[in-house]
């Protein structure tokens, strides 16, 4: 890119004295760089021993010019600055551009810049677009090759990500085999694909430059970094770990952050690196849904998996990894590498642990996804005394064998969704343990020794299944504590009373609690909600809460009055509550879900902190007859969502004040209303105008009285209304003022309005024929498709596209994005037709 952007400037350099473009190898020194600008430049700095003087020559000679500098590729050096090579920092007589693999270079010196500089991110090439790149790189030899090895290659072009230097190096690579006999070379090419398979090939003298580059990163990253980096190797290739946490906190366990002070300040400092490799582009990080809630996944690149398997030749300790390649079982124990820093068998087919390692240095095993459905050899562990990180999660085991309590000085034990698993050995030798992970497994009871784990930072029993004996005198003895996840599954039953307003209870105690000072993070389920508010003025938790600025890691989830509620559909820092017609939310309160009140209530009776929340979620109130009140307004700035179903009573959302009645209602962030089974709604609010600039969704069932306000003041270009056929007939007759063009479509039992921008007075048949709702969606889908495939054939000209006429479609190229559309929103083929017959 840098190579055609210099190009096209010495192309174009009337009106500039120089055009200089610098390619910075591996290894480069500010002193080469300085060297390379005077070559370019016929400037004399050869008198010149030190980086300083040289920066002032430099300095000179191009202030009294207008030039035009490229630099290609500069370091991750974190203390890189223009001024330190001679470069002049302000003045508008010269352009810069500098690329660089590392955005925190980049940053910086926009930073320096301010609004005078961009950062144009360029992201990996597609799969298409990399196959392109490829054959045109390979030249006419790619059509000699035999099917077979064709799909190889095929393949392998794949697996370097879109990467256009590596896909240069391994075209450069196959294209330099000097056989042209066809059937030779097939096989010439098949060979070399196998040797490219291996970092050492790959990393011979035909890719030295582009590995050299990402070594160079490794180097300026620093040991910590790197480790975290090589750590990634023991997750199969295209793993993607689920989230950014959960990374972090394996190198947590392994030691690789220091030592585990608090999991917040140690989770800070793994974010710190976490964030440079991602800087770096040596890991992918990937935004997905989980749950339905925004996550971030992170993946290393497969073309990077080499480069990290060649940095491991350098370094002390072995990686033994083995994922995803069906093993049937472990390899005996004269068959690991003496000096076993760290092993992965993940996702193979190993039945059982019968061959136990003699790896005195083995720090982190991970055996995840394995059906481990044997009996376990009862010496597996008996020499892994160094061991710290032991993960078992979503296998079959059933249980451990009496070794494991071998395991002196491990840090995490993780048995995350072992469903099968009915019985643990003693953890009582286990004084180092500073996580244990039993969620989602079939336990009775904890195990013995529970109490003499005074490390403990994290215990999690969420959604265990058949947990019936709880010792909670046990849980507030870890004075170390800063994790407590109790809420189980509906099967089991694990409710939390307070033995003031309880004597006779035999189950938990919130008192058991109270010492837990260093709590940031609870999860609990309550009977009822005086145990709750009494939790709420005795726990040194929410005391702390108020403490700490938002969002500095202080997390729960709170249920109350529901022994059957296991937490899993509801995100961090939410309360749900059951039978109760009045609630207390705790500091930094995100998500309010309440659910089922019989009782008369003229709103929701709410006291404490709301001005978090983010969800409000309630149904089944028999007697509600408004659900919030214009005071509770003004502490909802932060609200996205409003759920509310199954209020046979309730007659409007907001309740009525004659003091704003003229005033407009204001959901600054509100994105999804929803109205289910509401047979008494008449309005959402008494005033004319509701300003929700961020909405994007109405779904209104069952709400047949229902009428929205006159005007919904909306900043989206496209608001969907979905209802009941009968309902939104009436809307569609008098439709709320969007300024904007109602159009319907239908599903199998509702249908949904598209409130858009979508403009119908070029429309050949009246709005209110029979075919007038089809010709709406198809004008609609017009609009859609004409700025998409102005941008993407014309993207300097997108600002002008919406002026062209749309019409012109035809002669665009714009079919393939508009038929698509058709597709998605179901416009029958006899419509498009009729269309283009139309405008023919």
């Amino acid at each position: 890119m840098a190579s055609a952007i210099h190009k096209r400037a010495l192309e174009e350099m009337e009106e500039l004295d120089n055009v200089i473009w610098v390619s910075i190898k591996h290894g480069s020194e500010i002193k080469d760089i300085q060297e390379e600008i005077a070559r370019q430049l016929c400037a004399d700095i050869s008198g010149s021993t030190d980086d300083s003087s040289r920066a002032f020559k430099l300095h000179a000679a191009l202030t009294s010019k207008k030039f035009f500098l490229v630099l290609d590729n500069i370091p991750f050096w974190h203390d890189f600055e223009l001024s330190r090579i001679g470069i002049p920092e302000s003045g508008n007589d010269w352009k810069l551009i500098v690329t660089s693999t590392s955005y925190t270079a980049c940053s910086k010196l926009k930073d320096r810049f301010g609004n005078n500089s961009t950062i144009c991110e360029i992201k990996p090439l597609s799969e298409d677009e990399g196959w392109k790149l490829f054959s045109h790189l390979t030249g006419p030899k790619l059509e000699s090759i035999k099917n077979k090895i064709y799909k190889d290659i095929e393949l392998a072009v794949k697996n370097v990500d879109g990467l256009p230097s590596a896909i240069k190096m391994l075209a450069k690579a196959l294209r330099e085999i000097p056989d042209n006999n066809p059937t030779r070379i097939s096989d010439a090419w098949n060979r070399e694909l196998l040797a490219l398979s291996s970092s050492g090939s790959l990393l011979g003298n035909k890719s030295k430059d582009f590995f050299y580059g990402f070594k160079d990163i490794l180097n300026d990253l620093g040991e910590v970094a790197v480790s975290c980096f090589l750590y990634c190797l023991l997750f199969p290739k295209d793993y993607y770990i689920l989230k950014e946490k959960e990374l972090i906190e394996y190198w947590m366990w392994d030691g690789l952050l220091g030592e585990v002070s608090s999991l917040e300040e140690t989770m800070g400092v793994g974010k710190e690196v976490l964030d440079n490799l991602r800087d770096a582009h040596l890991l992918e990080i990937i935004p997905n849904k989980i749950g339905g809630r925004d996550e971030v996944s992170v993946k290393m690149l497969n073309v990077l998996r080499l480069v990290a398997m060649d940095a491991l030749k350098s370094r002390h300790g072995f990686f033994f990894i083995n994922c995803g390649k069906s093993l049937k079982e472990i390899p005996a124990a004269k068959d690991w590498p003496a000096d076993t820093k760290r092993a992965s068998f993940i996702q193979n087919e190993v039945h059982a642990l019968q061959f136990g390692p003699d790896c005195k240095n083995l720090s982190t095993l991970l055996l995840q996804h394995n059906p481990l459905n044997s009996k376990s050899h009862k010496r597996f562990f008996s020499n892994l005394v160094n061991l710290r990180t032991l993960d078992l999660s979503h296998t079959r085991i059933s249980s451990l064998p009496n070794s494991l309590s071998a395991l002196k000085s491990l840090h995490a034990l993780l048995l995350h969704n072992c469903q099968h698993l009915t019985s643990l050995p003693s953890l009582s030798d286990l004084q180092n343990l500073l996580v244990l992970d039993l969620s989602r497994t079939s336990l009775q009871e904890l195990p013995r020794g529970l109490n003499n784990l005074t490390n403990l930072r994290r215990l999690d029993l969420s959604q265990m299944t058949k947990l019936q004996v709880f010792r909670a005198e046990e849980v507030g003895k870890l004075t170390q504590i800063e994790e407590l996840l109790l809420i189980p599954n509906s099967e089991a039953n694990l409710t939390w009373r307070s033995n003031h307003i309880s004597p006779v209870w035999k189950g938990p105690c919130i008192e058991e609690l109270v010492n837990l000072r260093r709590l940031v993070v609870l999860q609990l389920n309550f009977t009822d909600a005086a145990a709750f508010e009494k939790f709420l003025k005795t726990a040194e938790f929410e005391k702390d809460a108020l403490q700490r600025p938002q969002g500095a890691g202080h997390s729960f989830k709170f249920c109350v009055g529901d022994s059957h509620y296991n937490g899993d559909h509801v995100g961090d820092n939410s309360l749900s509550i059951f039978n109760h017609h009045k609630v207390t939310l705790p500091e930094e309160t995100a998500e309010l879900h309440w659910i089922s009140c019989a009782q008369k209530l003229p709103s929701l009776q709410i006291d404490g902190c709301f001005k978090y929340l983010i969800i409000l979620d309630i149904s089944k109130f028999d007697e509600l007859e408004y659900v919030l009140t214009w005071e509770m307004l003004m502490n909802l700035e932060k609200l996205k969502e409003i759920h509310v179903q199954q209020c046979r009573r309730t007659v409007s959302i907001i309740k009525p004040d004659s003091k704003a009645r003229h005033a407009e209602v204001i959901f600054p962030e509100l994105t999804t209303l929803v109205l289910h089974d509401l047979p008494n709604l008449r309005s959402i609010c008494d005033c004319q105008v509701l300003n929700v600039p961020s909405l994007q969704r109405v779904d209104v069932l069952s709400c047949g009285i229902l009428k929205l306000p006159k005007t919904l003041k909306g900043g989206n270009d496209r608001l969907i209304i979905k209802g009941d056929n009968d309902w939104l007939e009436n809307v569609e007759r008098s439709p709320p003022n969007f300024n904007s063009t109602f159009i319907y479509e239908e599903t199998s039992q509702t249908r949904e309005l598209f409130c858009t921008a979508a403009s119908t007075k070029d429309i050949p048949f009246a709005a209110n024929s029979p075919e007038g709702s089809y010709w709406k969606k198809i004008m609609l889908m017009i609009k859609m498709a004409w700025p998409l495939s102005q941008s993407a054939s014309n993207p300097n000209n997108s600002n002008n596209a919406e002026s062209e006429d749309p019409m012109t479609f035809l002669d665009a190229g714009v079919g393939r994005n508009l038929f698509q559309l058709f597709l998605i929103f179901g416009v029958k083929i006899s419509q498009v037709l009729a269309l283009i017959k139309c405008f023919a």
